[in-house]
């Protein structure tokens, strides 16, 4: 009967992960898509720019394989070269590898206050910019909480 209630737990706690990725990954995409595409564009200045670019919007969007997609979608249009490419893909590995570095931290004491002034956004924010912020904030929030209830 514990390890039934211990898989119901963990599982619920992976579902809220899930969940507040996506909530976190919606809230930087609607709130500052355009922002992301003009910078994955200005990356094609260099190698090393591109991969710095790729690591942020990695960290940002909280996956590689969104980085991914937007790069290949770049790179058909002849925006980005093969180069630039991996120089975006790497980069972006490296933002998911440094973000689970910092998730690996004990930073549950962050989750209140998030929740608080994601909260407050949220609901005063009308669509707008203000909802996204509080949107991503209440999303990182329930991540930390969901790693708390893994551990």
């Amino acid at each position: 009967m514990e390890l039934l209630l211990l898989l119901i737990n963990l599982a619920g706690a992976a579902t809220l992960l899930l969940w507040a990725v996506r909530m976190v990954r919606k809230g930087v995409e609607r709130g500052n898509g355009g922002a992301l595409r003009r910078a994955l564009r200005r990356s094609s200045n260099g190698r090393l720019r591109g991969a710095g670019v790729g690591a942020i919007c990695a960290m940002l969007l909280q996956s590689s394989t969104a980085v991914a997609v937007l790069a290949a979608g770049f790179a058909t249009g002849g925006i980005l070269s093969v180069a630039q490419g991996l120089a975006l893909l790497l980069g972006a590995d490296l933002g998911s590898a440094l973000l689970v570095q910092i998730l690996s931290f004990d930073l549950s004491w962050l989750m209140p206050g998030l929740l608080l002034i994601g909260g407050v956004l949220t609901l005063n924010g009308k669509k707008g910019a203000l909802y996204h912020a509080g949107r991503i904030l209440l999303g990182i929030a329930l991540i930390l909480l969901s790693l708390k209830l893994m551990g």
